[in-house]
């Protein structure tokens, strides 16, 4: 359903700006680590569980949240989630002990999770799908910004301490928390019966949907996570160097706005598919073509990988019925995050078992398993259900 202008607008920047914090926090205490592990003296094993804390309580979240989202105003929950958030943030400031972190970054991650699954049904009732592409895509910008601006806020602020930043990050997510809590207020109707979870397998086309997000996933998260060892191992590049190439494949998702703008302007399968070949296509130029300067294909794949992220949640508005909105949301992020956590483990064994090379051209191979997927979808019958 379509608000008033101003209205729409102030709940798109304020979520968009959510956005930002909440991927914002995904990285902060990892950027934080080397201090985190010198003081309380832990293993790279315990640092990893830490942070794999944070991701479990993100991903089990999203499902209740998305039920909820169904049965209460989800701009309010979005402002709770973000200040609960927060507050496992300040906690963990505030930590003694190991076992204090684990807690609080727990507590985190939890609250963490109520961001995408309510921002796609916030984006899907306030905008008409004529302008949900350019919705989305500034929505999408907001978080290649968090993870651009957050290692460069660190550097500036490290020498006050690994504790400095969590506070002052975190009163940032409590203000907003607090602003869209008491004063975003879209024209959101609460679903009338909303589509119970094991009804939601039924709606044509999410299975479909669900695997293509799983396979994205996958895919982009092993690249990513992977890049600057791959541009060690395969450039040369120097180990002091790679952070620079690695802001450069985050900003690349500046190109969101415009990718959203097109999805807006013609057939948004047909551009998903351009994106997904593109997206391999330069994947597997990375591995095969190693160039001495790979500025251009960092660039040029990050634009179109954040691109195929930005076009799948605009065709999850489109398959997804607004009395699934809330539930499928969650269904879909939380399998895209299991897919993330499964990605690092299964990039590293294809890295240490056939080598960088070949472990890329795979993945570039598993982004093409959604091409079959996308083209047996018949829109027409996805757009009459939504």
């Amino acid at each position: 359903m379509s608000g008033k202008p101003s209205r729409s607008l102030q709940t798109l920047l304020s979520i968009s700006i959510s956005h930002a914090i909440n991927h914002s926090f995904w990285i902060l205490v990892p950027a934080l680590s080397p201090m985190i592990l010198e003081e309380f003296n832990l293993t790279y094993t315990e640092a990893g569980i830490v942070f794999s804390v944070f991701l479990a309580t993100y991903a089990v979240g999203q499902i209740p949240v998305g039920a909820l989202a169904g049965r209460f105003n989800p701009a309010k929950l979005m402002g709770f989630g973000l200040m609960l958030s927060s507050a496992g943030m300040l906690l963990t400031a505030t930590s003694t002990s190991y076992y204090a972190i684990l807690a609080f970054q727990a507590l985190a991650g939890l609250g963490g999770s109520a961001h995408h699954p309510l921002s796609l049904h916030l984006i899907s009732d306030v905008f008409p799908r004529e302008q949900r592409g350019r919705a989305l895509g500034i929505h999408g910008l907001s978080s290649s910004l968090g993870f651009t601006l957050t290692p460069a806020a660190v550097a500036v602020l490290i020498p006050l301490g690994w504790r400095m930043p969590l506070i002052l990050f975190s009163v940032l997510g409590f203000t907003l928390g607090a602003f869209i809590l008491l004063a975003v207020a879209p024209e959101v109707s609460p679903v009338e019966k909303p589509l119970p979870l094991k009804n939601l397998f039924q709606v044509y086309g999410f299975k479909r949907l669900l695997s293509m997000f799983m396979m994205m996933t996958l895919t982009i998260r092993g690249i990513g996570n992977f890049l600057p060892l791959f541009l060690i191992s395969i450039y040369g590049i120097a180990a002091a160097k790679t952070g620079y190439y690695y802001a450069l494949f985050y900003v690349a998702g500046m190109i969101q706005p415009l990718t959203g703008y097109l999805a807006d302007r013609v057939e948004r399968r047909k551009l998903m598919l351009a994106m997904i070949f593109a997206s391999s296509g330069l994947i597997a130029a990375m591995a095969l073509a190693p160039w001495r300067n790979p500025i251009p294909l960092v660039v040029a794949a990050g634009m179109a990988v954040w691109s195929v992220i930005t076009l799948h949640d605009a065709l999850a508005t489109d398959i997804t019925p607004r009395e699934a909105w809330g539930i499928g949301y969650g269904v879909l992020f939380t399998a895209s995050m299991a897919a993330a956590s499964l990605s690092s483990i299964l990039t590293g064994l294809l890295i240490e078992g056939l080598g960088f090379i070949s472990a890329y051209i795979i993945l570039a191979l598993i982004f093409l398993v959604e091409v079959p997927l996308l083209t047996s979808l018949k829109m027409e019958c996805a757009l009459q259900k939504s």
